[in-house]
């Protein structure tokens, strides 16, 4: 049987931290930033929610149903990336990936219904131009421009990928408590990305979620436990280790941005979504204090 320490290197990623800039003046058009206006092909609409079909209404009702705009959050030049040495993500190498998100109802991604909340695209069309929305946004945030920096991530406890081991290993409390020491607080951030972050593993707040992408993008709600306890959601478990992270937003006053208290937004899709370029099959998850 393998250590605790080489099963987890074994499933080392490559991620990108993308760092923020101190920012001034206009940005050039395809650069890698969050908030301001967004890069678009031109005549693009641009991207807006439908009413919320929830399992469970939530919030200003009226509001939840009526068409919005969603906010820009970020937009990431994958040519950067690549040149940053982020070339084994699985993204295409070139264009620009942009993330949409209902930054008033602030989905959290536990019901089924949260899937027009947020929308993920790549473009890979040489010409794109910044553009405004036609009707008054809810949220406008402030342009900050990222800087993308090559990592390496061990997978955190908080993952299906680590429950999947320890639920392997001969003596679990041995193995937890070694995993305990591995994941003390000083060696956390060398492990992960706690900040904005293309791919590699997530740097979690309030648990595991690649199980609650399986279950919530297949239809269950996850909001009680009930959920989880399903026939159905044990039948659909193991395709957990389908899902990886594809972007992590933290919350970031220089941008503007507040998730819950002090959280964090991920974007996920299957692995073979990624590979297919199939980013309108995205779930995103907003976990905080």
């Amino acid at each position: 049987e393998k250590s605790l320490s080489t099963a987890l290197t074994d499933l080392v990623r490559p991620g990108i931290a993308l760092i923020p800039q101190p920012t001034a003046g206009n940005l050039p058009v395809g650069c890698s930033k969050l908030g301001g206006w967004p890069d678009l092909p031109p005549g693009m609409a641009w991207p807006a929610r439908k009413p919320y079909d929830l399992v469970f209404p939530r919030g200003n009702r009226s509001a939840m149903q009526k068409e919005r705009p969603l906010a820009f959050l970020a937009q990431i030049n994958l040519s950067d990336v690549a040149a940053a040495g982020g070339t084994n993500l699985g993204l295409p190498n070139w264009g620009l990936l942009s993330f949409f998100y209902d930054a008033e109802s602030q989905p959290w991604g536990f019901d089924p219904g949260d899937s027009v909340g947020f929308r993920l695209m790549w473009f890979g069309d040489p010409v794109l131009e910044q553009q405004q929305p036609s009707k008054t946004l809810d949220a406008v945030f402030k342009p900050v421009s990222l800087l993308p920096q090559a990592r390496e991530c061990v997978p955190p406890p908080e993952t299906f990928a680590v429950s999947q081991i320890l639920n392997r290993a001969t003596d679990q409390k041995s193995a937890r408590a070694q995993l305990k020491g591995l994941f003390s607080r000083d060696t956390r951030d060398a492990y992960l990305i706690s900040g904005h972050a293309l791919g590699g593993w997530p740097c979690p707040i309030q648990g595991e979620m690649e199980t609650e992408c399986q279950l919530v993008s297949n239809g269950i709600f996850c909001g009680l436990p009930e959920g989880y306890a399903s026939t159905k959601a044990a039948h659909l478990r193991p395709g957990a280790a389908d899902w990886r992270l594809v972007l992590q937003l933290t919350s970031d006053e220089s941008a503007g941005f507040e998730w819950g208290d002090s959280g964090t937004i991920y974007v996920w899709m299957r692995e073979q979504d990624v590979r297919a370029r199939r980013f309108d099959r995205c779930w995103t998850v907003l976990q905080c204090y």
